[in-house]
């Protein structure tokens, strides 16, 4: 786990591929194949969840709803 970056650091990163999800796409197919679910597209966002004050990220400081349904 990466922690502690600037944002713009964090975007640079992920820009450069050096960090995201790795994996993710992959698992969500196999879910959706598993469930018979057709997906026509999948849409992923890698964005830095920034804490309300310095130490650790808590729940509050994640956005809701974690999960967006287009």
């Amino acid at each position: 786990m990466m922690g502690g970056m600037m944002p713009e650091l964090f975007r640079g990163k992920v820009t450069e591929k050096a960090m995201g999800h790795v994996g993710l796409r992959e698992l969500l197919c196999l879910i959706a194949d598993r469930l018979y679910f057709v997906l026509d597209d999948i849409h992923e966002t890698v964005e830095p969840v920034i804490a309300s004050a310095p130490g650790l990220v808590t729940v509050k400081d994640l956005p809701a709803p974690w999960c967006h349904q287009a």
